[in-house]
């Protein structure tokens, strides 16, 4: 099948691997070379399916300091550069709380330091409810009432509401009542759209956002996290198409926090992109 692929650290545009995305694939024993074929090996051995990012757990430890500098490599740690200037839309993708505060704290400092503007802000989520059970139980509700390492200070005399957020999509509201006063962009202008499925994914709550919003424009930035960032920013371009000329994928870096198992499984969600961008 002949392809026609986006230009990204992993494949040429005709869908030949490059050097440090074949590494990897040797890293995990995986010796095919050809993109179906590293299509259906990557889905079968990295993807952990019906499992959200923050359950994924790690299982391939012992690879790390082989797989830490293809990674970067790759673009899968570290942060996007970004030129100042305009855009119509900053889309804010859902996440766990403490996630959700390190983007937020993102988009300030692209607003205030890396002279980054919008019009328009969406904040997308999903009614996934908290993460409270162990092992994960990164919601609970101390880590709630907490400033965030990596965010932004609350605001001072902040109270918890008498019952605190129980999904995703009410989080991010509760976030800003927190943090929300570092924002310098038009508050008027800001809107959360929520998708109503709680295992809905990035794709999903991407429809959500065109469904409510038909949002439009030359430029459209897409703020995650590391690994996530070229493989979300695929599945933004995907979905929303012509409806801007130029997509910039953003977020913060997580290198303290890698988990190569997780990492591998957004490797194979990365892939399975690329198919779906090359139909």
């Amino acid at each position: 099948m002949k392809r026609t692929l986006p230009a990204t650290p992993f494949f040429s545009r005709t869908g030949v691997p490059t050097g440090p995305f074949l590494r990897l694939l040797e890293l995990t024993g995986i010796t095919e070379r050809t993109f179906d074929g590293i299509l259906e090996l990557t889905q079968k051995h990295w993807r952990i399916p019906d499992a959200t990012a923050a359950k994924i757990a790690e299982r391939d430890a012992h690879l790390a300091d082989g797989a830490l500098p293809l990674f970067r490599e790759l673009s899968l740690v570290g942060v996007p550069k970004i030129s100042p200037g305009d855009r119509q839309w900053f889309v804010h993708l859902g996440a766990t709380y403490v996630a959700m505060h390190k983007r937020f704290a993102h988009g300030v400092e692209l607003w205030k330091e890396r002279g980054v503007r919008w019009s328009n802000t969406a904040y997308l989520t999903s009614a996934r409810r908290r993460y409270v059970e162990p092992p994960k139980d990164s919601e609970r509700d101390e880590v709630l009432l907490k400033p965030v390492a990596g965010g932004l200070p609350f605001a001072s005399g902040w109270q918890p509401p008498e019952t605190l957020p129980a999904t995703e999509n009410e989080l991010m509201p509760y976030i800003l009542t927190q943090v929300g006063h570092h924002r310098a962009w038009n508050r008027d202008r800001e809107r959360f759209v929520t998708h109503p499925n709680e295992k809905a994914n990035t794709a999903d709550t991407l429809v959500a956002f065109v469904e409510q919003c038909d949002p439009r424009g030359e430029a459209c930035v897409i703020v995650s996290s590391q690994p996530h960032i070229l493989r979300q920013g695929l599945t933004a371009a995907r979905i929303l198409g012509d409806r801007f000329n130029r997509y910039d994928f953003m977020g913060y870096d997580t290198p303290e926090a890698l988990n190569v198992t997780k990492t591998l499984d957004d490797v194979a969600k990365l892939v399975y992109e690329l198919n779906e961008l090359s139909k």
